[in-house]
């Protein structure tokens, strides 16, 4: 018997929730079946340390020794291990994440399976609120092995390890859509998840929520230090209320629970465990003694509070799980509470008993209220008292005796006397945050028959060993004395969980022979790809049988109903009752033409109905003969009326035409129509091998007899007529007829032409003289099947009485077997029609295709419920991180990247300068094919003939395409690398080397044209072959201010964007760029010429140089003294212009000077605010500026006169029209601050549009260069350009911003800069905290290695710098010139990791095994190869051929240090865009053993490719 719920929701407060789901993993319990056993028969999960095993965990000796150390605890076994394969993460990412938050993972998918939902295909918003305990794995092990540390990075560590990233994590692996909020409140953290859970449901924030918590503490088996007075127990013993009570110890746990609204869960047929009446949570406030200490009055107001929200008499409660520390100051205070809180309403003593988890399991801290809440459910379902572990004898202090509690060491049946069983929870948390649960007993069930008769059951792994662990899993469930009604099992199977590529199902009876089914050794089915779409095949003529589809009449309402309309539709043209032909008279003339037809029809119709019913309807049919008709009324060209009548008339007519035979031969149609001789015609092509034959009974005869001499086996078939054949014609004008009667509309649904054997066309389709070329013509089934065949997504089910078309496709599709069925069986196979649908249901869904039901239709229409069943058999490896003694590190080894963060919070001030290079050595040798760019052919001569000299074989000159020239140079457009790559296609060998030297001559490249160039330089490496490493060496001319002299040309600054960016996106180039002098100039070419020799065979790394006077000059980093604080350098009422002001970074700079003192500030934006007098609104309607809105007005009240500017810094016209807004309303410009600019899409390089580039340029260069021009004649007291460390280090995705604020530097040492401006400071910012762009980005893309600067710190160091006499500063978190002394040992610039230098990525073919990769796995070296270079890239074992670089974990940046390594271990060029093409080992060798070449990168899409990471 299964059982239904007998009431709805009244008389529960409508704020209720059921607990439809749970799950949990604690001590010596690995799923919640053992844990109730364990509290059931009062386990005390606690163990005692060896010495040996103490030590092994890292415990001090000297602390072992210790007489008051304590060696016992309670661990969570097999907490090292993760199923990290079904959570789609690579071993090095679960291996370096936080076991709480890994085994969390694997319990939230258990819980939503328990509650019999499927992760990931729930429509509704699921909320998710948890919360878990301090990360001591990150402390204790992932840091303490500090290469390992360095290795994963920053913000991976981040990712894996931070609070913050518990909840999201799960609801973007099980792809859950409601509120994911992480809950910290110490002990009480899962209790208040569980309140925050039920506020979201009764708001409708959600409609499922999770809630739950985790707690591990590592290393497990260490013991611990007792100390007086502490919370910890002195033996290990946790006695809650005892008098012997001392504290507790240390547990370990994770648990959820899932919930749904009480009404919700009542409606949908959930299984609930229990039900929430009513939850409160509150804080003690600051009435105690202490933060740490807890309070009588703040627990006993949240469970007062509690009691009120759920509506009961407290002496309704029978048992409360108490937080029940064991501590002598929390046990007393607990009881007080309690007993305050009961007394207001009852002096009954004695009649609520107590329970308390810590006993049996110690303090799961962040979990321990869950774990409380599913002891209590549990104790609930069970009707039964738990044993209180340890009790012997009460505390004297609690007056227990005179108390509504009892305490005792015994369990027993829990009776209810008056009304249902009542439990209540509390959690308490240190800080003073309580929590308090009233739980009830589920509603009663009233009992209703379980649908009886066959079930399909439907199973599904992620691996072949996992599905054979599922159907073991579920046999033993179902044989157990209270598991669930079979079609229940059925129905939560099929809608309860996650299908996944390895596929089976089973089809029963009964629970016994569906364990039998299960535990059968079977191979599964494998899908891949998404849903499976299903094509109809429609039976014709000869697969008719007495009694076809009995048993779906009798069982499937949706089968009746069809099959009834068309009888009654038929009665008249037929004279008979179908039903009684086809299902109850066994000697109707059922093989006669006029009667087969129609109830052929009649039963495929209903077949169609019953399994659109089940959710599959057609996506594309075909039809043999007869069933092409069916075809036709599902698709909407007929009605199921005129359909009928055509049908009903066409089998009369065929009936009326003279007596002929037809025969199967084993001949392809091709071959018989050479014999045939035009005696007989072909009526069907059924398969490649496989035809019929129609005609006169006599030339049958003859032609079978030929046949059967030669050895071919025709066989004659039981048809009184010659179908499909001229004996067919009499009949075509009467059937063209009929149908040009009635109305046929285009077909809404594809399908395939008998008479064609391909796509039907909407003009045949409403044609009559189509209908009779169909009852004429040979059925070219065989062509239409082999069509739909073509399709891999389609999976062909056979609607029909047999198996006929399902074993003709398999004939012609023997590779697609699996995705072939019948709906019913043979008539001589003996099987039910239900259990043969069954079984189609079942290979239709391991095939692939959604289904929205298994089972048969129940008589008493009892909706399915959704059972609790056995939850997914994770596989589980060890993922662990195991501590390694360190080494003391040295003060030159800084972590990561090279960058140290201030410890003080300060940040570090640091000013760019010139020191002479010291003498570089020259002797690098020159080879190969050198790319020269010169501005005139006479440079470019020189340029060749002095790198020729230097060892260079081959010259590719290119002059810039405005150049008059005649002869072999190449010309190019700046910028167009399909210029570039026409002047190399006539070479072989690869690019050895690159000189860009356009720009030096003036008119002939701008310095843009030289960004665009470089950038196009990104593009080509992409696409030519190159000699890796290739050196690049970029000379400009007056781009930097060595010596104090000005910038003569600060739009050569602009190359610098791609040297840096470039510098870490493509690894194959070595960037170097030298500043020329005026003197290097005025030498000539010749002269030129030996310095870009000099230059290229240099093995100086440095990113920068400079010459001067002869000499070579670096770049460095002096540190810069804080300046005096304190000041504005804006006068009294002064008049500022903040570029960008309504941006966050501009209005915190606005509020710093409106806070310093009188001020009147001009504020730009792009995006125009609303007028003043709706600001009200806005701000209240959450407007997308509402927050510069009020920002606006904060200023405003501080004493600042504001003027707000709707303008475009870039543009001329607005910035002379807000100079006269300035001058006319305050008569003066004292202050400029340039703080507008884009921080461009942060795109790779080569992936970066032009108008993107345009964008992030226009506010740094041409708004710099507008600001000079209109307020060039203003004498400012002070002018601020607010430029970005970008134009210093080296980052991926930012060529754009990197030019513009390199430009924006240089411009302010340049002449263009106002000689009336004589206070002009750059500050080169790291981001700020919560504000600008690089926030933004910060936001959007963490660096968890970088601390940003404090948006306070920043705006009080805007303002003091400003005023101070430093022209230009570098602000950063890190001590900037030590990173780049690291940087300059490790032979790269500042930002680039040294790991992706080509000089060092060589990986030898006969590298011996390792850890990662084993040879015998790959048939090839040059396997072996990129394989090895993946191990080391990734750190991953790796399987064969097959594994996938992106599954793994590789991304875009990942791919451009492989290809890198990989150019340098085979001397094989391949593109970007070929590891995103290859994806596998085996595919990336097979094009290094080709030698391919493939498409350029600038072809690629959006979807071709991933964004990196900033």
């Amino acid at each position: 018997m299964s059982e239904h719920f007998s009431t709805p929701a009244e008389g529960f407060p409508p704020h209720a929730v059921a607990i439809v789901g749970m799950s949990g993993r604690f001590p010596d319990a690995p799923d919640l079946g053992q844990f109730w056993a364990n509290i059931r028969d009062g386990v005390e999960s606690l163990r005692t340390w060896s010495d040996e095993e103490m030590a092994a965990s890292g415990m001090p000796e000297a602390l072992r020794r210790n007489p008051n150390f304590v060696p016992k605890g309670t661990v969570l076994d097999d907490a090292d291990m993760f199923d990290a394969d079904f959570f789609q993460m690579s071993p090095g990412e679960a291996k370096i994440m936080d076991p709480q938050q890994r085994l969390f993972l694997e319990c939230a998918w258990e819980a939503m399976e328990d509650a019999g939902y499927a992760p990931g295909r729930i429509e509704v918003p699921v909320g998710l609120y948890a919360g878990v305990s301090m990360n001591s794995y990150l402390l204790a092990h992932v840091l303490a092995n500090r290469a390992l540390a360095e290795s994963a990075g920053g913000y991976q560590l981040m990712l894996g390890n931070d609070k913050d990233f518990l909840c999201t994590r799960v609801s973007y692996k099980l792809d859950l859509k409601g509120p994911s909020v992480t809950v910290q409140t110490a002990c009480s953290t899962s209790l208040v998840a569980v309140e925050m859970a039920c506020r979201a449901l009764a708001r409708g924030e959600c409609d499922v929520a999770m809630a739950g918590g985790a707690s591990l503490n590592f290393p497990q088996r260490g013991g611990y230090l007792y100390q007086e007075g502490m919370i910890f127990s002195p033996d290990g013993h946790c006695r809650p209320f005892d008098a012997a009570a001392k504290g507790t110890r240390a547990g370990a746990g994770i648990g959820l629970v899932v919930l749904r609204r009480l009404s919700d869960a009542l409606r949908d047929g959930d299984t609930i465990h229990a039900m929430i009446r009513g939850a409160a949570v509150n804080n003690d406030g600051g009435a105690k003694a202490g933060y740490t200490a807890p309070s009588i009055d703040g627990q006993s107001e949240a469970i007062v509070m509690a009691q009120t929200l759920a509506g009961v008499d407290p002496r309704s409660i029978g048992y409360m799980e108490a937080h029940g520390t064991g501590t002598p100051l929390g046990d007393p205070i607990e009881i007080a509470a309690l007993t305050r809180a009961f007394r207001d309403r009852t002096q009954d003593t004695g009649f609520c008993r107590l329970g308390a988890l810590k006993a049996n399991i110690g303090h799961l801290d962040a979990a321990a209220g869950v774990a409380g809440l599913i002891k209590s459910v549990l104790c609930l379902k069970n009707a039964w008292y738990p044993p209180l572990v340890n009790f012997r004898e009460p505390n004297p202090q609690l007056s227990l005796e005179a108390s509504p509690f009892a305490a005792s060491a015994e369990g027993g049946h829990w009776v209810a006397t008056e009304g249902p069983r009542r439990a209540a929870v509390s959690s308490f948390g240190i800080g003073g945050t309580n929590a308090h649960l009233i739980l009830e007993e589920a509603p009663a069930r009233m009992n209703l028959p379980a649908p009886t008769g066959p079930q399909t059951l439907v199973l599904s792994a992620r691996s072949e060993a996992a599905l054979a662990a599922a159907a073991g899993n579920l046999a033993a469930a179902l044989e157990r004395p209270d598991a669930p009604a079979l079609a229940d099992a059925a129905h939560t199977l099929l809608t309860g969980r996650t299908p996944f590529r390895h596929r089976r199902f089973v089809v029963a009876g009964d629970a016994t022979e569906a364990a039998e089914g299960l535990r059968r050794a079977v191979r599964g089915s494998a899908h891949d790809g998404g849903a499976r779409r299903v094509a109809f095949m429609f039976s014709g003529q000869g697969s008719q049988h007495p009694g076809m589809g009995r048993g779906l009449y009798e069982a499937e309402p949706a089968y009746r109903a069809a099959f009834d309309t068309c009888a009654e539709i038929l009665s008249a043209p037929l004279g008979l009752d179908l039903r009684d032909a086809v299902l109850r008279d066994g000697t109707a003339p059922l093989s006669e033409t006029w009667l087969t037809q129609p109830a052929l029809f009649a039963t495929e119709y209903a077949l169609s109905r019953m399994w659109a019913e089940r959710g599959i309807r057609p996506a594309a049919m075909i039809g043999h003969s007869l069933g092409e008709y069916v075809a036709a009324h599902l698709a909407g060209v007929m009605s199921i009326e005129d359909a009928l009548a055509l049908v009903a008339l066409r089998g009369r007519l065929m009936q009326d035409m003279a007596p002929g035979s037809m025969a199967a031969v084993p001949l392809p149609a091709s071959q018989l129509h050479r014999r045939l001789g035009g005696r007989a015609e072909i009526a069907a092509e059924n398969a490649p091998d496989l035809s019929v034959i129609s005609g006169e009974t006599a030339v049958i005869a003859e032609l079978i007899a030929e046949f059967e001499a030669e050895g071919i086996a025709a066989r004659r078939l039981h048809t009184s007529h010659a179908f499909h054949s001229r004996m067919m014609e009499p009949a075509l004008e009467r059937m063209a007829e009929a149908v040009a009667d009635i109305p046929l509309d285009e077909p809404a649904i594809p399908y395939v032409s008998n008479v064609t054997g391909t796509w039907i066309t909407p003009q045949e389709a409403t044609s009559p003289d189509y209908y009779a070329r169909h009852l004429r013509r040979a059925v070219r089934f065989g062509p239409g099947v082999q069509l739909l065949g073509e399709d891999p997504g389609l999976f062909l089910l056979e609607v029909g009485p047999g198996t006929v078309l399902s074993s003709l496709a398999q004939v012609a599709l023997p590779a697609s077997r699996g995705r072939i069925a019948s709906s019913l069986a043979h008539p001589n196979e003996g099987r039910a029609d239900t259990t043969a649908m069954l079984e189609a249901s079942g290979r239709i869904w391991a095939a692939g295709v959604p289904l929205t039901r298994t089972g048969l239709a129940d008589p008493s229409q009892r909706s399915p419920r959704r059972v609790s069943l056995p939850t997914y058999p994770f596989e589980r490896q060890r993922h662990w991180v195991d501590p390694a003694e360190q080494p003391a590190a040295s003060s030159d080894d800084l972590p990561g990247n090279g960058f140290v963060t201030g410890q003080t919070g300060a940040p570090f001030l640091s000013a760019p300068t010139w020191m002479t290079a010291p003498a570089d050595g020259t002797d690098a040798e020159i080879s190969g094919r050198w790319l020269v760019l010169a501005d005139t052919p006479e440079v470019a001569g020189e340029f060749g003939r002095s790198l020729k000299e230097a060892g260079a074989e081959e010259i590719v000159p290119v002059l810039p395409a405005s150049v008059p020239r005649a002869g072999a140079p190449a010309l190019a457009r700046p910028g167009h690398v399909e210029d570039l790559k026409a002047a190399l296609a006539g070479g072989k060998d690869p690019v050895a080397g690159i000189v860009m030297g356009w720009g030096l001559e003036p008119g002939f490249v701008d310095g843009r044209g030289c960004f665009d160039t470089l950038v196009a330089l990104g593009h080509l490496a992409q696409t030519e072959p190159l000699a890796a490493p290739v050196r690049v060496l970029c000379l400009t001319f007056g781009a930097c201010s060595v010596l104090g002299e000005p910038v003569r040309n600060p739009d050569m600054a602009l190359p610098l964007g791609p040297l840096l960016a470039l510098s870490s996106e493509e690894p194959r180039l070595l960037f170097r760029l030298v500043d020329l002098s005026a003197e290097d100039m005025q030498a000539g070419p010749q002269a030129l010429a030996g310095i870009a020799r000099h230059e290229a065979r240099s093995r100086d790394k440095e990113l920068l140089c400079a010459r001067r006077h002869g000499r070579r000059f670096h770049r460095r980093y002096d540190p810069v003294p804080a300046p005096e604080t304190g000041g504005t350098p804006l006068k009294e009422n002064g008049v500022c212009l903040i570029t960008g002001g309504l941006g966050g970074l501009g209005l915190s700079i606005a509020r710093a000077l409106a806070e310093a003192g009188p001020a009147r500030l001009v504020l730009t934006g792009r995006r125009a605010l609303p007028e003043r007098e709706g600001w009200e609104n806005a701000i209240a309607s959450g407007h997308p500026q509402a927050n510069a809105m009020t920002a606006l007005r904060e200023i405003e009240k501080l004493g600042a006169e504001v003027m707000i500017a709707t303008c475009d810094v870039a543009v001329e016209a607005d910035m002379q029209a807000l100079a006269g807004r300035i001058r006319a309303r305050w008569g003066r410009l004292d202050g400029l601050i340039h703080a507008a600019g884009l921080a461009g899409s942060g795109a790779l390089t080569v992936r970066q549009t032009r108008e993107e580039i345009n964008a992030t340029l226009s506010a740094k260069v041409e708004g710099t260069r507008t600001l000079g021009r209109v307020f060039g004649g203003d004498s400012l007291d002070f002018v601020v350009l607010m430029s970005s460390i970008n134009s210093i280090i080296s980052r991926p995705g930012a060529v754009d911003y990197a030019a513009a604020n390199a430009f924006m530097d240089a411009w302010a040492e340049s002449d263009e800069c106002p000689a009336a401006w004589p206070s002009v400071r750059v500050m080169n910012w790291e981001a700020w905290a919560e504000v600008g762009m690089a926030a933004r980005r910060q936001k959007d893309r963490p660096d968890p290695g970088l601390t940003p600067i404090d948006r306070d710190v920043a705006t009080r160091l805007l303002l003091d710098l400003a005023g101070g006499t430093v022209p230009r500063v570098i602000i950063t978190p890190y001590d900037l010139s030590a990173a780049a002394a690291w940087r300059r040992r490790a032979g790269v610039a500042l930002g680039v990791d040294p790991r992706q230098r080509t000089e060092d990525a060589a990986l030898p073919l006969e590298a011996e095994d390792s850890d990662l990769v084993k040879r015998d796995r790959f048939a090839s070296d040059a396997e072996v190869t990129v394989a090895r270079i993946w191990a080391d890239l990734l750190q991953v074992p790796l399987e064969g051929p097959e594994d996938d670089f992106f599954e793994l974990g590789g991304h875009s940046l990942m791919a451009t240090r492989l290809l890198a390594q990989l150019e340098a271990a085979t001397s094989v060029r391949l593109m970007l865009r070929d590891v995103f093409e290859a994806r596998t080992i085996g595919n990336l060798a097979a094009l290094v053993e080709g030698a391919v070449a493939a498409e350029p990168v600038s072809g690629q899409t959006g979807e071709e490719i991933e964004e990196f990471v900033l």
